[in-house]
Formats: C-alpha cells, structure tokens, sequence
C-alpha cells in the first residue's frame, strides 16, 4: 500500500504535471501527446474500477482510493502556488466526473457496510471540496 501510494502522489504531483504541459508544448503539430487529463482520467478509472463491478471494495483497496480522493479534494481546495493552470483544471474535472460515477454506484444496492460507508464518506469530501467557496487571486 505504501508502495501504491508513493507512486499515486508522484503521478499526481505538480512536477509530473508541470512536465508533461511542458513536454506538450515542444512537440511538433500532429506529433502523439500524452495530456495531463488523460493521466488523471486514467488512474481514476484504474483505481476505481471496482465502482463498475458493484461487489464489495477490498479494504486495501479502500485505502487506496481514499487516498486518491484525499488528493483531489486537497488540489481543489487548496492548489500548491506552483500548481499550474492546466493541472487544477484537469484535477477539478477529474473529481467532478469520480463524484459522478460514485453517485451513480451508490444508488445500486450494496450490501457490503464498509464499501457503502467508504462510498458514502468519499462522495461527500468529493461533495464539499468542489462546493467550497474559495478567494480567488485577481477577483
């Protein structure tokens, strides 16, 4: 878990994504390019794929996606000053379309207690991170 969770904070790190907008934009017109969107798109679909299967959440597991939720909520709330643009954007959308699929899996029956607490407990930080009023600068 620890492993899972060093590697999760770098693909969701500012460095990463500082790099890949920057990598963006050195290649020529047409050239293959990884987004930063897709990065984020992907490892949410990874990490939550048990959402599609509607069983019950190994606890391992759990943990996992707690953390995951842990860091977009953080990022939406409070981006780091060296945040770029782009990355709080992608993160933002990220968290939309996760509380989504999360709404979407709690109104199927589930009859594992810890996955529907973990469930309910994860779309509510997901609620609240991207309800909160934030001060913005140059407003």
């Amino acid at each position: 878990l620890d492993l899972q969770r060093a590697v999760l904070a770098y693909l969701m790190s500012d460095q990463l994504a500082g790099r890949l907008i920057d990598a963006n934009d050195k290649l020529d017109p047409g050239a293959a390019r990884l987004e930063l969107s897709e990065v984020y798109q992907r490892l949410g679909r990874e990490l939550w794929a048990d959402l599609d299967a509607g069983g019950p959440i190994a606890k391992a597991r759990r943990e996992l996606q707690r953390d995951h939720v842990n860091r977009l909520a953080f990022a939406v709330l409070r981006p780091s000053p060296g945040a770029r643009a782009d990355a709080r954007g992608a993160q933002r959308q990220e968290a939309q379309a996760l509380l989504q699929r999360i709404e979407a899996a709690q109104r199927r029956k589930i009859a594992d207690e810890p996955t529907r607490l973990h469930l309910a407990d994860s779309a509510d930080t997901l609620r609240q991170a991207l309800g909160a009023r934030m001060p913005r600068a140059g407003i």
